[in-house]
This record gives C-alpha cells, sequence and structure tokens, in this order.
C-alpha cells in the first residue's frame, strides 16, 4: 500500500519522513538525487504531467505529486526463499483389456481399455500413456500414473536412472535396440519412480 506524507518544500529540496527512515529527494537539471539511510544515488527522472518516475537499477520507484501531497510507491524488502512446492501427479483411472500388473508400461486402445505396452509393436509408440499403479484382470479399473512421482518396493531393485518401454509392458533401464525407444521418466533412487514420457524414436529392427 502506497504511504501518504505531507510535502515540505524547501527550494529545490524535498524531504520525505516516516519513522525512522528518511528520502531526501534533490532536483538538479533533468536529474534527481536520492538519498536514503546514508547512501546517495543519482537516477534519471521522467516527468509525465503530475507523475514523476524515477528510474534506477533495481525497482521502480514511484513519486506521485498530486496537490501539496506526496505519495511514495515502492516495493518492500523481498521475504525469505519459502520451500518447494509439490509436484501435482497426474493420475487416471481406466478399465483394463487384460491382465495388468502394478508398475506396468501400458497403453490405451482405440476400443478405450488399457493394455500392456510393448517396444516391438509400433502403433504403441504412440499410445502409451505412463505406468500402471494398480493391478487387476480384464474389466477392471486400473489407476496410471501419467505423470509425477511413486514408491513402492517393486521399484527396488532398480538403478537410479531411465526407464524404458519393454516388452509386454515391463519397464526395462537399457535402451531397446529394435523396435522403438521411449523414455517413461527415471528412477531417483530405490524404490521410487518419476514418470514424464518424452518423445520416442522408432529404430532400425
Amino acid at each position: 500500500m502506497a504511504n501518504t506524507v505531507t510535502v515540505s518544500k524547501d527550494t529545490n529540496k524535498i524531504l520525505v519522513s516516516k519513522q525512522k527512515n528518511k528520502i531526501e529527494i534533490t532536483t538538479q537539471a533533468n536529474k534527481v538525487f536520492v538519498t536514503k539511510e546514508n547512501e546517495t544515488k543519482i537516477v534519471n527522472v521522467n516527468v509525465l504531467q503530475n507523475k514523476v518516475t524515477v528510474l534506477e537499477q533495481g525497482p521502480t520507484v514511484t513519486v506521485i505529486q498530486p496537490f501539496n501531497k506526496i505519495i511514495v510507491q515502492s516495493p518492500g524488502t523481498q521475504g525469505p526463499i519459502g520451500p518447494p512446492g509439490n509436484v501435482a501427479n497426474v493420475i487416471n483411472t481406466y478399465i483394463a483389456g487384460e491382465i495388468i500388473s502394478i508398475g506396468s508400461a501400458v497403453k490405451l486402445e482405440t476400443d478405450g481399455f488399457l493394455y500392456n505396452s510393448d517396444k516391438d509393436v509400433q502403433n504403441d509408440l504412440w499410445k502409451t500413456i505412463g505406468v500402471s499403479i494398480g493391478s487387476g484382470t480384464i474389466g477392471a479399473s486400473i489407476q496410471v500414473l501419467e505423470k509425477g512421482f511413486y514408491q513402492n518396493s517393486i521399484f527396488n531393485s532398480f538403478s537410479p536412472g531411465s526407464v524404458f518401454v519393454g516388452n509386454g509392458g515391463a519397464l526395462v533401464q537399457t535402451p531397446p535396440s529394435a523396435g522403438f525407444c521411449k523414455n517413461l521418466g527415471f528412477i531417483p533412487k530405490a524404490g521410487e519412480i518419476y514418470v514424464e514420457l518424452a518423445q520416442a524414436v522408432i529404430l532400425n529392427n
């Protein structure tokens, strides 16, 4: 919120006082001398009607002078850096068209059902949507992690690094040399996966 104080003019000098802080603005030709807490800066000034804008490196300080008052507008001191926010997971539920195991690379077929993805089926390159975080038989509701983190002991045997689509829904950490190569994300640590699908590459068979 802007601070409003009464103007006290002494020749070319305007003195603005608030609590213990003091700002002294002295005009000279086309420049303004700004003194605050024993620091003096020479800055450029733009004048438009009753509005004077003082420009310097960093935030812009705007001084508005209507009638016999001065309104000093300037940003406050930046607060401490807050903790990082949580990454929102993208999870959707689909109906299984075949047996799906937890932690499988899965695809959504044109019939609307969920199936295991396979690197040797070229059309699966475009249909793969994520990693299953549930399991079930035909007709079961299966949750699929399409983006984000997920922890489960089934990932304990994985090493930190990228994960790719293998055969029959398997997740592999060695980039395939045939079929297609699609990166599903990575293992940040044992027991955890981060899913974020990357663009796939069709390989020579």
